[in-house]
């Protein structure tokens, strides 16, 4: 005797079939429970009206996509291969991906959301799509004129095309942080002179794409991310101090006067997990691990009266994806999987419906 599904109704259910399918039950419940926990990514649309969330293991590739309210809208499979770096195309109709193709080579890949189609575009890793939707950013390895290995930043337009290097080749390896001012006219990236450098001390170059480049920085400072006021008149950067980095400060550099200044000094609130400025709010996000007892949290750092607002996270929660706007966040858990859109200004939660995101798919 079995229950329907809406549990309204019963009826007999032959014993061999009974048996068969609590035995099918039962493998699937370990198949899935033997899975290993997916690697998540993220990346909001440049609105903030949708988010994908890239899940992938060795043998399996999906995107879920979900607006803002926490309802899903897509999902799409890739095919097979080592996919990061998701970047959604400003127009929202596409999301740029990395695919790592051996253990030196990555190529850039493109998936249309409309179609769930993906074609490889270049080689090269880092996809980030201009604001204008008109040209794509990334970073290659290549080699330098003394045939010693190097990463450099290429542009190509978005459609197709031959891509052109901004950097400037030579020892220097690009290091990422690239950002497109708003109006698509420069880019912002950071390279360090040493790799080896467990430091990590950066330079940040603003490449035009005239042709111009400007070394922002008069000394090497790790720098852990770059972001430009909405006019495109000022590029903002975090950078540390000491070791450990457990103090950093937020620099600005006004590209009409060629100044900069210091816009928020070194101070320990800053220091430590993965730091996001939002010039526009003029606050900075940071995702923590805190020393005394493990427990993940957010802090939102206020640039202006450096007061310090805490949200505590779930046990284990992490990573965090900002939305461009300043005011969401999603929050990831690997295991169990678990995906909440968090409201920062009311420290509301939406926890995401993932379903079962392997369930159409082969074992």
């Amino acid at each position: 005797m079995s229950w329907s599904v809406t549990g309204r109704r019963w009826g007999w259910l032959p014993v061999g079939l009974l048996i068969t399918s609590l035995v099918i039950t039962t493998l699937h419940a370990v198949v899935a429970s033997a899975l290993p926990p997916p690697s998540v990514l993220a990346t909001w649309q440049p609105d903030g009206s949708q988010v994908a969330v890239l899940l992938s293991t060795e043998q399996r590739r999906r995107i879920l996509i979900y607006d803002r309210q926490g309802h899903r809208v897509a999902k799409h499979t890739l095919p097979e291969g080592r996919f990061s770096q998701p970047a959604w195309q400003p127009d929202g109709r596409r999301i740029w991906l990395a695919c790592r193709e051996g253990e030196t080579k990555s190529g850039i890949h493109v998936l249309s959301v409309g179609t769930g189609q993906v074609s490889r575009v270049t080689d090269g890793f880092g996809p980030v799509p201009s604001p204008d939707g008109r040209r794509v950013a990334f970073v290659r390895r290549e080699q330098d004129p003394a045939g010693d290995p190097t990463l450099q930043v290429w542009v190509s337009d978005s459609s197709g095309g031959s891509p052109r290097r901004v950097s400037l080749i030579g020892k220097e390896f690009v290091s990422g942080c690239l950002a497109w001012c708003p109006t698509g006219r420069a880019l912002a990236y950071t390279e360090i002179g040493n790799p080896s450098d467990t430091m990590g001390r950066h330079h940040l170059w603003l490449a035009h794409m005239d042709g111009r480049r400007i070394r922002v920085t008069s000394e090497r400072r790790p720098i852990d991310d770059v972001a430009w006021s909405r006019n495109g008149r000022c590029v903002f950067w975090i950078a540390g101090e000491g070791s450990p980095l457990w103090r950093r400060a937020v620099w600005r550099y006004d590209l009409k006067s060629d100044e900069r200044d210091l816009l928020f000094p070194y101070d320990a609130s800053l220091g430590r997990g993965e730091v996001c400025i939002f010039p526009e709010r003029q606050r900075a996000g940071v995702f923590d691990v805190r020393a005394d007892d493990d427990r993940c949290e957010l802090r939102l750092v206020d640039l202006r009266t450096g007061s310090v607002t805490t949200i505590a996270l779930p046990e284990e929660a992490g990573p965090v994806f900002w939305d461009p706007t300043g005011s969401l966040a999603l929050v990831a858990k690997r295991e169990p999987l678990a995906l909440w859109i968090l409201s920062l200004g009311d420290k509301e939660w939406a926890k995401l419906d993932t379903g079962s995101p392997w369930r159409d798919l082969p074992e």
